[in-house]
């Protein structure tokens, strides 16, 4: 089966429907969405969204931890031959000032497993891990090697164009995770995707193939 986690998942305000767009390009039929962030100032809605190949079944949204704005978790259940596969993804707050740990620390009570958990979590491995204790497993090893930004440039200059002003501070660091509970790890690595003019995303994506049996 394929299935990605998706973060910043944009539609609205004239630019289409980013979801849509990437699974009719895949042919991937199953889709799941919740707008991640309520931001009644902004026209576009941003979201966090699971795009499968196989059905999608027991779809679930629960708040996070209170932030401003409030974020949301998605959740849905994909079957295998041999065992079913719960999968998670989120956008946590962008700093412990707003909720961020909270959320993240909030993903050890699920208590389901096998366990897949695709996020942004706005943290470094420092921070992740040790609010996780030993639930997870990183299917990079908390290597804390920046997932972004891809290239700093071209996100300043998106930042501006969007918004008018300078972000403030662009310091890389390691963002992005794919976690496991009662799963093996085969292979995982990152990636940078992009047309070789433009990159598709200011993150790296975050790859692993996973097998749905006790680690």
């Amino acid at each position: 089966m394929d299935v990605y986690l998706l973060q910043e998942v944009v539609c609205g305000d004239g630019r289409g429907d980013q979801l849509h767009e990437l699974a009719e390009s895949l042919s991937f039929e199953w889709t799941a969405r919740v707008i991640a962030e309520s931001r009644p100032d902004e026209v576009e809605e941003e979201g966090v969204a699971i795009l499968s190949r196989v059905p999608l079944r027991d779809v679930a949204v629960w708040p996070l931890p209170p932030s401003h704005p409030p974020r949301h978790r998605l959740e849905a259940t994909v079957d295998s031959v041999d065992a079913s596969l719960r999968i998670v993804t989120l956008h946590a707050a962008v700093s412990a000032d707003e909720g961020r740990d909270a959320q993240i620390a909030g993903l050890a009570s699920p208590t389901a497993a096998p366990l897949l958990v695709g996020s942004d979590l706005n943290a470094p491995p420092a921070v992740v891990r040790p609010l996780l204790g030993a639930d997870f497993v990183d299917t990079l090893g908390w290597d804390a090697t920046p997932t972004w930004p891809v290239d700093e440039a071209e996100f300043v200059q998106a930042w501006r164009d969007k918004l008018g002003e300078q972000p403030d501070g662009v310091e890389p660091r390691r963002l992005d995770y794919l976690l496991v509970r009662g799963l093996r790890v085969d292979a995982s690595g990152t990636v940078v995707l992009g047309d070789g003019r433009r990159h598709a995303s200011d993150h790296r994506l975050v790859w692993a193939d996973i097998s749905i049996s006790q680690r």
